[in-house]
């Protein structure tokens, strides 16, 4: 996977996993946070930069492709989705 590009200052910025759209760091808290666009399965999702290196993180532990680790990211999402269950990356 090719290193993203992040975007900065989107106002309509949100995470698909965290589901957060202001910046969790409390000098930038009046900003969005900052995202990228990955694709997985053909569809563009946004991936707030600190879950991107959560993602890259487990893919180097685990011996997985990011593009591997998001998708099955993404199915527990979709899961917890069916379920009502809250997750919280």
């Amino acid at each position: 996977m090719n290193r993203p590009k992040f975007q900065y200052n989107c106002a309509t910025a949100s995470c698909l996993f965290c589901e957060r759209t202001h910046n969790p760091h409390p000098d930038f808290k009046h900003e969005p946070i900052v995202t990228t666009r990955l694709i997985v399965k053909n569809k563009e999702r946004e991936v707030c930069i600190n879950c991107y290196y959560e993602l890259l993180e487990a893919a180097e532990s685990s011996s997985k492709s990011v593009s591997v680790i998001l998708e099955e990211k993404l199915n527990l999402v979709r899961i917890f989705d069916k379920e009502k269950i809250v997750y919280s990356a």
